[in-house]
């Protein structure tokens, strides 16, 4: 029995990495990227313009995921008029997801297909937005907090 385990972790490792997969966790700025590339992949593939990343937005994004995973704020969308209002972003319209998961080997793929099978964040990210900014933060016991900010700025920016 222990000669199979070893032998599966030896074999795991290999081919982890000779495939150029990460060990470890996942680095939450990886994982930002990668909910931005995954979201606007589905924008294009339905005739949707692509959102184009915008630091400020992920900055407060990240802020309130790392909030909500310290437990200082309860999940949700509490707060959200102040984080867009502190990105200085000049908008006429503004949304936001938020989701939470642990135990999946793709958190990212879990947070996107449960936003997609929620009418509202469905909605939101289909929505007549051009900016986005995503924030990720994880806990010691490997739950993802995820915050998506949406934006329409004004013409002047």
């Amino acid at each position: 029995m222990r000669i199979v385990s070893l032998l599966g972790l030896i074999l795991g490792t290999f081919f982890s990495s000779n495939l150029g997969l990460p060990a470890g966790p996942p680095d939450p700025s990886a994982v930002e990227k990668a909910v931005h590339a995954k979201i606007n992949a589905y924008r294009l593939e339905n005739g949707l313009d692509r959102l184009r990343w915008d630091e400020r937005l992920a900055e407060q994004a990240r802020s309130h995921s790392r909030r909500m995973a310290r437990r200082e704020v309860p999940f949700g969308h509490s707060g959200f008029r102040e984080r867009v209002r502190a990105t200085g972003v000049k908008f006429s319209a503004s949304a936001e997801n938020v989701g939470e998961n642990q135990g999946y080997d793709d958190p990212v793929a879990q947070a996107v297909e449960g936003w997609l099978n929620s009418k509202g964040h469905r909605e939101n990210i289909e929505g007549r937005y051009n900016l986005t900014g995503v924030g990720v933060a994880r806990t010691r016991d490997g739950t993802f907090y995820f915050t998506q900010i949406f934006m329409l700025t004004r013409p002047s920016e």
